[in-house]
């Protein structure tokens, strides 16, 4: 409960968001595993200097602090990936909205259209999660705002700029 850990709270809910891992893992979870790796790094490594593995006493005291690195770079590499899933799926997903607006339909039903055709990718959960926040009430703009804070990049920054100016 203390302010710095709150910063931090913050800070890995963003990084697990972004990561599409906000079922499986909560931001106090992450702290806590981080703080495991840097206990359990050196323990196993020590385990196998045991065992006749030869390894230096050096890197048994520095799996430690490697270890608390260890979960974030897991997480950007998850991050990674799903951006890349995204960008690769933007294009029909645009597609897809443009033509259901120039069929008539208002740009919720858009949305419910891309979310009911489009292959699944983590930009079509997205757009799932924007119709479930405006279905409990919440204003379109601060679902597309929240929904490009969750992704957290550029292209859909820019996308979610363009929708919100254009409702």
């Amino acid at each position: 409960k203390k302010p710095r850990w709150e910063k931090q709270r913050v800070k890995y809910k963003l990084v697990i968001d972004s990561a599409g891992i906000k079922e499986e893992i909560t931001p106090d979870e992450f702290i806590a595993l981080k703080f495991t790796m840097v206990v359990l790094t050196p323990l196993l490594l020590a385990f196998m200097k045991t065992q006749d593995v030869d390894i230096p006493p050096i890197a048994i005291w520095l799996s430690g602090p490697i270890g608390w690195f260890v979960p974030d770079q897991i997480a950007k590499d998850l991050i990674q990936k799903r951006q890349k899933a995204i960008r690769k799926a933007m294009p029909f997903i645009i597609d897809l909205l443009a033509l259901s607006t120039e069929a008539g339909l208002d740009f919720a039903g858009a949305i419910a259209k891309v979310v009911e055709k489009a292959n699944p990718s983590p930009l079509v959960d997205e757009f799932a999660q924007v119709l479930r926040e405006v279905r409990v009430g919440s204003s379109r703009s601060d679902a597309l705002r929240e929904m490009g804070n969750r992704i957290n990049m550029i292209e859909i920054g820019s996308f979610v700029a363009i929708l919100i100016s254009s409702d």
